[in-house]
């Protein structure tokens, strides 16, 4: 297209080249996600050299950042977070996070609804007029905390809570239906933090939609060839998307990053 003519492993020192020059700017995207007042988090999986490794993201307000490590347990967000981080975590009810949380002080968590939704839905197709009950139910207290508009008080909270309770707490025909009430019922106290924090929303969309361009890179690409190469897609991938949340990009934004950094 510009009339150049360029190697495969000369893009490659390109990438290397720029990937440690932005190595400060990914370390203070790092510090911003630790300190922000709420964080949507989320894994995939990701490959190098054939083997099923895991991306893990990490969506504040104005950055969007990646984090490739071996594990899919919650050691990985422990190392980003450290072990006094600030704000609300909000996720998709996967049992690292619930590690993370013991781990960091039990701070608030907020559940993603739209997975709830999406298990009540198995339920209603499933497991007969119990399933669908529970899941219109549910459908129904979710529209009444929106309804809240992150307004709620401790009341309106309590009430909504009640209501939860009389879905649930009950003995169900379908095992099904009895083992997601229980599970629910325990986090009950993390179905609601949207309602009277307006950081907050009641789903884990940010991190859900930062997934899916590095979804369909992996699968047209295959993954990564090295450890060099993973640790390259880490800190591109955060310094593109961070620009595209503040409307610009990295070939705009780039040079300046790298000066301003701290090194």
């Amino acid at each position: 297209m510009c009339g150049l003519t360029i190697s495969e492993g000369e893009v490659s020192n390109i990438c290397n080249l720029i990937a440690q020059a932005l190595g400060p700017y990914y370390d203070e995207l790092v510090e911003e996600v630790k300190n922000a007042q709420a964080r949507y988090m989320d894994e995939t999986s990701w490959n190098e050299q054939g083997k099923t490794i895991w991306m893990w993201k990490f969506v504040i307000n104005g950055v969007t950042l990646y984090k490739i490590a071996q594990s899919r347990g919650h050691e990985v967000p422990l190392e980003v977070l450290g072990t006094n981080p600030s704000g609300v975590d909000i996720h998709d009810r996967f049992g690292a996070y619930n590690v993370l949380a013991q781990k960091t002080g039990n701070r608030p968590q907020q559940l993603c609804w739209f997975h709830l939704l999406g298990d009540t839905k198995e339920l209603a197709e499933m497991c007969g007029d119990e399933g669908k009950q529970i899941h219109n139910s549910m459908k129904t207290i979710l529209q009444r905390a929106n309804e809240f508009d992150h307004k709620a008080t401790e009341s309106d909270v309590q009430s909504l809570i009640n209501e939860l309770e009389s879905t649930l707490n009950r003995e169900f025909v379908s095992l099904k239906c009895n083992k997601f009430a229980r599970k629910i019922l325990k986090q009950r106290e993390k179905l609601f933090t949207f309602t009277t924090n307006p950081e907050v929303e009641g789903t884990n969309n940010k991190a859900e939609r930062a997934v899916r361009p590095y979804v369909v890179m992996r699968k047209i690409s295959g993954g990564t060839k090295s450890p060099r190469g993973t640790r390259n897609i880490e800190v591109l991938a955060s310094a593109i998307q961070t620009c595209k949340l503040n409307g610009t990009d990295l070939v705009e934004k780039g040079q300046e990053l790298i000066l301003t950094s701290r090194h």
